[in-house]
């Protein structure tokens, strides 16, 4: 139970983060959190054997987040995605964090997942086993990432440096 406790300590923080930039919802990405934990649990309780936990767990609330938004897209027409409109955009034109946001947002959801666990600190081999990709694909796609958010800042004529 120590090793259970020790484990969701170390875990929750980025796990959250994950969950929160999905499904854009801090109480959602509680409920996920809580599923994922309460599956972890059953698991060691029955023995089974989880190598490299940290990974296990964030590959295990990536797809519990997808998961949610297919229901959810499959009950409401609204986008997965946070959009911003363009009324949003006039008001905020001096944040940083405003434009990358919107930016992101205007990216496919791997482009967007990728960027977003490479700026968190992930390495290549943890967001392959995350996403559910090869090690070396990760390197190809979060550059191909990197330049459609390029893009995207330069559409908005926003100089990242």
């Amino acid at each position: 139970m120590e090793n259970f406790d020790i484990t969701y300590q170390d875990n929750y923080p980025k796990m959250f983060c994950l969950a929160k930039t999905m499904v854009k919802d801090g109480d959602v990405a509680q409920d996920i959190l809580q599923e994922v934990f309460l599956y972890f649990y059953e698991k060691l309780q029955k023995n089974h054997q989880i190598e490299q936990t940290s990974a296990w767990l964030m590959r295990a609330t990536f797809n519990k987040c997808v998961d949610f938004l297919k229901y959810q897209s499959k009950f409401s027409k609204i986008e997965t995605i946070e959009t911003i409109t363009e009324d949003d955009h006039h008001v905020k034109r001096q944040n940083d964090a405003y434009f990358l946001k919107l930016a992101l947002s205007r990216l496919k959801p791997q482009e967007k997942y990728l960027a977003v666990l490479y700026s968190q600190g992930y390495s290549y081999q943890e967001i392959a086993q995350i996403l559910g990709i090869k090690t070396a694909s990760v390197g190809k796609m979060l550059s191909r990432s990197l330049d459609h958010l390029k893009e995207q800042l330069k559409k908005m004529n926003y100089e990242m440096y």
